[in-house]
């Protein structure tokens, strides 16, 4: 395993922590809606947005999160590429 991979692996896993923490929240929602504590409409609110956005990013974690792979690592083609490229010339250095 390289070290893209362990840190693939791990947005992965904290991807599923965000992720099961919106699932909570939606809980909280879905249990204020059937009355089992009282709310004010704001919190509701409150409640169901903080929900989604925490499962939508978990989603994008538990994907891959490929474009913060690819910041902390660069592109693995581009570097293939660059190292098979020889400079044959000083302007190319």
């Amino acid at each position: 395993m390289t070290a893209r991979d362990g840190f693939g692996l791990a947005l992965r896993i904290a991807g599923l922590i965000v992720a099961i923490y919106g699932a909570d929240w939606l809980g909280r929602f879905a249990l204020g809606q059937m009355g089992f504590f009282s709310l004010e409409r704001t919190d509701i609110r409150y409640y169901l947005a903080e929900g989604l956005v925490y499962l939508f990013v978990g989603a994008y974690f538990m994907r891959g999160a490929s474009h913060f792979v690819r910041y902390a690592y660069g592109d693995p083609e581009t570097e293939e590429a660059s190292d098979d490229k020889q400079p044959n010339d000083i302007r190319d250095i």
